[in-house]
């Protein structure tokens, strides 16, 4: 198929619902250039299930191939994504100030890319310096003590930063969890919820913070 360039298009937003009919979405994310692309929103929808990961990939390819635009707000919802596909994205958009992942796959988010958003000190080039917004849901493996880290240094370090970043002002966090997974479950939400407290403090010098679970059918 023929590529399709939009080279002043600025906001894209998709909606897929597979109930009956196939929505070819992949194909048609393959076949877009959009160099002047800002905001990027992409809900997915197969009931229960995630889409896969071939849509997060496509998004990926298509910012790459534009550029990449200068794009500031994605907005991913209900579908998979490949472990080291969003440090991908990070790495190749360092212009994006509002993230937004929501009812993503366990291991969409790894410990490493947090690591990468982690501010140092050390002069290391920060990842992504305009992020002020994080929103990320779903199953989450990653350890906690490393998302308060990450948070706290975008907050505490980015004044430090040469040239200084924005902070990162609002961040909500939401963790899916089985309604059958037992004590374990619960042992490990307790454990979870005093590690994200020691973001209370950062609350009440103003950073917007929402942290919580959902309770679902296991699938």
């Amino acid at each position: 198929m023929d590529p399709l360039g939009f080279s002043s298009l600025r906001i894209l937003t998709v909606s897929k619902w597979s109930y009956q009919d196939y929505i070819p979405l992949v194909q048609v994310l393959d076949r877009l250039t959009l160099p002047a692309l800002k905001e990027l929103q992409v809900s997915c929808s197969r009931e229960d299930l995630l889409d896969s990961d071939d849509t997060f990939t496509a998004i990926h390819n298509l910012l790459d191939r534009s550029g990449p635009p200068p794009i500031s707000v994605l907005h991913f919802d209900h579908a998979e994504v490949l472990a080291g596909g969003f440090l991908n994205v990070l790495r190749t958009c360092p212009t994006l100030e509002d993230i937004r992942l929501t009812s993503v796959n366990k291991g969409a988010i790894r410990g490493e890319t947090l690591l990468q958003l982690t501010l140092k000190v050390d002069g290391t080039a920060p990842l992504v310096p305009r992020l002020h917004i994080l929103h990320i849901s779903g199953k989450i493996s990653f350890d906690m003590r490393t998302f308060v880290n990450m948070v706290e240094s975008r907050w505490t370090l980015a004044h430090v930063q040469t040239p200084p970043l924005r902070r990162l002002s609002e961040v909500n966090l939401c963790r899916f969890i089985d309604a059958d997974d037992g004590q374990d479950e619960a042992k490990d939400e307790v454990e979870h919820i005093t590690v994200l407290s020691a973001l209370e403090v950062y609350k009440e010098q103003g950073m917007n913070v929402t942290l919580g679970t959902k309770v679902q059918p296991k699938s």
